[in-house]
């Protein structure tokens, strides 16, 4: 009993610390409650990591009650903060409440009905497989390769030497922290290392995901729309398999997805809010996976392309890019200055702009194809897009449709480049999971693009 209540505490405090880092950049009526709950379980768990890294840093022990009181401690300071910042601010700014869109009327009963009965299938189907991923996930350990020789050892050591020490082996000393550290703090919480408990993480941020994109997809589109791309998410492979792992691939998906989401909405509102938002999930981004920090500059292209197609010159564009840029950038230095104080040695990946490079170019194209195709992995989710992309006129698209198409593109484009001009090009050669994974990053951007193109309509509620 105390075990369960302890497991409970473990992932309430990170989910408090998210509730009241939002509340203090939304305090008025940006988000839903459903949005807001799930982005701060996103959010609270990064910075979990962040201050287990600085406790760390600053001589702080996992051991006693340190941890937990250093913690607990920020979160109730920074609550109180934003509780009187919340009272100051309602005296003076009335809530910002988003219309909901209205349902196209017309629709032939006989039709509507039929629809009606596919989004009762799809709720049955998303039900059926959330049900079976939770229990997949709180029944089977942590196994696989890079989940227990990377982040189940390193939470193991973290634990039983009570502070982060880096593996001997140079190849994994540099991998980021953020699932080892999430599992520390399970160990740390119920006293002792449980191997099925420490990934207790990983299907809620399988719930959070799923939630975040359904009210991502209801404020542009509607609630008949969002459901199809949860249904497009869990028809694939891939992304229900991971969904119970321990790997580091799902926690970076749901930070990288969530960045273009935040993006696209500051684009559209121009709320920085959303900027600063944006801007945090992308530092903490980096320190899920090395990817995360080569994500970065696909975020600043976005962001950049944002700012040139704005028509609003009284919009300070170097003053966006600072409030974006500068979280960024800050949150991305945190771990290298912990190595660098650490003195910490690692192998990573080596660039290498020989023209003998060159000959990639075909393996890589085959790989890609086969992979995006005739893995078996995404289902029928990127043949879809690409008729979607052909098939389409650009006056009938949504206007979300061109940025979605573009960050796809920037994310294959970078990983093309990534195994044409360095030594990773082994692992695409010689491995068949490694560009599966990686792809993983970014699909649910392809399902958000399929649904976001014309279709049949339903009403929705109020936005993300």
């Amino acid at each position: 009993m105390s075990s369960g209540l302890n497991i409970v505490l473990a992932i309430f405090i990170p989910w408090a610390m998210g509730f009241v880092a939002l509340s203090f950049l939304f305090p008025r009526d940006e988000l839903t409650i459903a949005a807001r709950f799930a982005l701060a379980f996103v959010v609270g768990t990064g910075l979990l990591t962040f201050l287990m890294l600085i406790w760390s840093l600053a001589g702080g022990s996992f051991s006693g009650i340190g941890l937990g009181v250093f913690i607990s401690s920020i979160t109730v300071i920074c609550a109180a903060s934003v509780l009187r910042y919340q009272h100051t601010l309602f005296k003076t700014t009335p809530p910002l409440i988003h219309d909901a869109q209205a349902s196209h009327p017309g629709v032939a009963t006989r039709t509507e009905f039929l629809w009606e009965l596919l989004d009762i299938f799809i709720v049955i189907f998303l039900i059926f497989h959330c049900v079976y991923i939770f229990w997949r996930a709180f029944h089977i350990p942590v196994y696989g390769f890079d989940p227990l020789k990377i982040n189940a050892l390193n939470a193991k050591i973290f634990f039983f030497k009570k502070n982060i020490v880096l593996p001997l082996d140079p190849v994994y000393r540099g991998y980021p922290l953020h699932v080892s550290l999430l599992q520390t703090w399970l160990a740390i919480n119920i006293g002792q290392w449980h191997d099925q408990v420490v990934k207790f993480f990983a299907p809620l941020y399988f719930a959070a995901y799923l939630v975040i994109q359904y009210e991502f997809v209801k404020f542009f589109m509607n609630i008949r729309k969002a459901l199809w791309s949860l249904g497009l998410l869990l028809a694939s492979n891939l992304f229900a398999l991971h969904a119970s792992l321990a790997y580091m691939d799902f926690p970076l998906m749901v930070y990288n997805c969530v960045t273009i989401m935040i993006l696209l909405l500051w684009q559209s509102e121009r709320e920085d809010r959303f900027l600063y938002l944006a801007a945090i999930l992308a530092g903490m981004g980096t320190f899920v996976k090395r990817e995360g920090t080569a994500y970065l500059f696909i975020y600043g292209i976005l962001f950049v392309l944002m700012l040139l197609k704005d028509k609003n010159r009284n919009y300070s564009r170097l003053r966006a890019g600072m409030k974006f840029f500068l979280p960024c950038i800050i949150l991305a230095l945190i771990f290298p200055v912990f190595q660098w104080v650490h003195h910490t040695d690692s192998e990573g990946v080596l660039l290498d702009f020989s023209w003998q490079n060159l000959h990639r170019g075909p393996i890589i194209l085959k790989q890609f194809f086969m992979d995006f195709f005739l893995s078996g992995n995404w289902n029928l989710v990127w043949p879809v897009l690409i008729l979607r992309l052909f098939f389409t006129p650009a006056s009938e698209s949504h206007p979300l449709f061109k940025w979605l198409i573009m960050a796809v593109g920037l994310f294959a484009g970078l990983l093309f480049l990534l195994f044409l001009l360095s030594n990773a090009f082994f692992w695409i050669a010689e491995r068949d999971t490694t560009l599966s994974r990686l792809i993983l990053h970014f699909f649910p951007l392809a399902t958000i693009a399929i649904v976001l193109s014309p279709g049949p309509q339903s009403g929705t509620g109020k936005a993300e």
